[in-house]
């Protein structure tokens, strides 16, 4: 693990501490990732309140794994493997449920978990929030393995090996499902972003 940089070695001791049933240190790797991991079920379209269920669950199978826990690679990578397959169970339940759409609530639509005060003006803040619904609707059309790749490469910066080791398919694949994603997503966004440029020449 000579590659990884100090604050993933950081992460991973903090981990260990966990298996030793350390809650300082939980609640440490908590404060730091409650945030990545809300806003990627966020851009996978689940929707505030979803969102929130599914960040805790990650965090509490992530809790009740420590004892499995194997450091052979980034935390990080670790964890989203972890909200993966809790984002999956998810989905398969809903489908159990006959409900298979999962798209997210239109008031929810794009709106991520921040501290931070805003500054954009009301106009600015309107504009944003409606392309950010189109864009989160238009990903919400994805199958769950290409909405997957996607978000993991775009909202969460994972290079392909990482998103290789988060979904267990090989790095060929991740680029392939990638290139399907861009490609749908063009074309679903097509129109919209044509009207767009239309508008603004009349």
């Amino acid at each position: 693990m000579s590659e990884l940089s100090a604050e993933d070695r950081k992460d991973i001791q903090l981990m260990l501490a966990v298996q030793t049933g350390d809650l300082q240190a939980y609640e440490m790797l908590f404060k730091k990732y409650e945030k990545p991991i809300y806003n990627f079920f966020i851009s996978l379209g689940s929707g505030r309140t979803h969102a929130e269920d599914l960040m805790q669950e990650t965090f509490l199978r992530l809790w009740k794994s420590c004892s499995h826990y194997n450091p052979q690679g980034k935390f990080s990578t670790y964890l989203f493997q972890i909200a993966k397959n809790a984002f999956l169970s998810f989905i398969a339940k809903k489908k159990r449920l006959r409900e298979t759409s999962f798209a997210a609530d239109t008031d929810n639509a794009g709106q991520e978990y921040s501290f931070e005060a805003k500054t954009a003006s009301p106009e600015q803040s309107l504009e944003q929030a409606e392309t950010a619904a189109i864009i989160q609707k238009a990903i919400d059309k994805l199958d769950e393995k290409h909405r997957l790749v996607f978000v993991l490469a775009h909202y969460q910066d994972l290079k392909y090996a990482e998103i290789s080791e988060v979904l267990d398919i090989p790095v060929g694949t991740v680029k392939t499902r990638m290139m399907h994603a861009e490609k749908k997503l063009r074309e679903i966004l097509k129109p919209f972003f044509t009207k767009d440029e239309k508008d603004n020449t009349s």
